[in-house]
């Protein structure tokens, strides 16, 4: 009787060794964290009205001619005006903490419309050789994914990488036709652009202290438990959406200012040393190694 006594002593004693750390482990980031306040006025909030002011739906717009761009960049004119306006101010994405409320956070579809119909724009341009603008809507689709998702949990970074895959996609496509001017300007907003952006750790603090103030009971808190390996296998899987996501717009700003340098001067760039400063402020670095990336060979 006294060794099952000591057997099971044992193994609560390892169990709740193992609810104490993983509870740690829980509240890591959220421990003495508070979020910022939200500014006045939220750049968040204007592009949420602004996506109610673009009646038409461009999620069709790969597969749509020229005539119908034209109908939908008509339509959502007023709309994309006021996306721009907003896309000029701070952005946070506002926090609900309610676990019956999830939907709150997650004004999603709106954000997505506003690429949408930026990428509309941006088709339209192209069809009527006017690559300079459709460099503008792309870089603003970038600017909206980074944006949009700064201050927000790791479903608000997911819907920005998309989002910003979409324009770095569209720009990489008119990349090799824009000229000097363009290329130079684009390669410098994108990397302000970079400036902007939420580092993954960031992300996770977010993430962690939205879930540790919304599931805060202790049956929440069981279920947090007993997910805890699934809920780091898929942070582990954003994570390297966000790297790879940041890797291409990274590149993609290299190859500009490479472009933008070799129609300047007449030649490629011999190293990514050519480029600084005048075409890039800095080396941008491979977000997975953190070593200086190198010009694409």
């Amino acid at each position: 009787m006294r060794g099952w006594l000591v057997k099971f002593l044992i193994v609560a004693a390892g169990l709740a060794a193992a609810v104490f750390a993983v509870a740690l482990i829980f509240s890591r980031t959220a421990s003495g964290y508070t979020p910022p306040p939200l500014p006045q006025p939220n750049g968040f909030t204007g592009l949420v009205r602004a996506a109610q002011a673009m009646p038409a739906d461009a999620g069709d717009y790969p597969t749509m001619d020229e005539q119908q761009l034209e109908a939908i960049v008509r339509s959502n004119s007023l709309g994309l005006q006021l996306v721009r306006s907003n896309l000029t101010l701070k952005c946070q994405v506002p926090l609900f903490y309610s676990s019956t409320n999830f939907s709150a956070n997650l004004p999603l579809s709106a954000l997505k419309s506003i690429a949408f119909a930026l990428a509309a724009e941006g088709r339209l341009a192209q069809m009527q050789h006017r690559q300079t603008d459709a460099a503008k809507s792309h870089l603003d689709i970038i600017r909206l994914g980074v944006a949009s998702s700064h201050g927000g949990i790791m479903i608000h970074a997911l819907v920005g990488i998309a989002i910003e895959n979409i324009g770095t996609s569209e720009l990489q496509k008119v990349a090799n036709t824009l000229d000097q001017k363009t290329c130079k300007e684009a390669a410098k907003e994108l990397q302000d652009i970079e400036t902007q952006r939420d580092t993954w750790k960031q992300v996770l603090q977010q993430e962690h202290y939205w879930s540790s103030k919304t599931f805060s009971s202790f049956p929440n808190f069981v279920l947090r438990l007993i997910s805890f390996n699934s809920t780091r296998k898929n942070e582990a899987k954003a994570e390297q959406k966000y790297e790879i996501a940041m890797k291409n717009t990274r590149r993609l700003m290299i190859n500009l200012a490479a472009r933008a340098y070799t129609l300047d001067k007449g030649r490629p760039p011999n190293s990514m040393a050519d480029l600084i400063p005048a075409y890039l402020k800095s080396i941008p670095t491979d977000s997975t190694t953190g070593a200086n990336m190198a010009l694409s060979q």
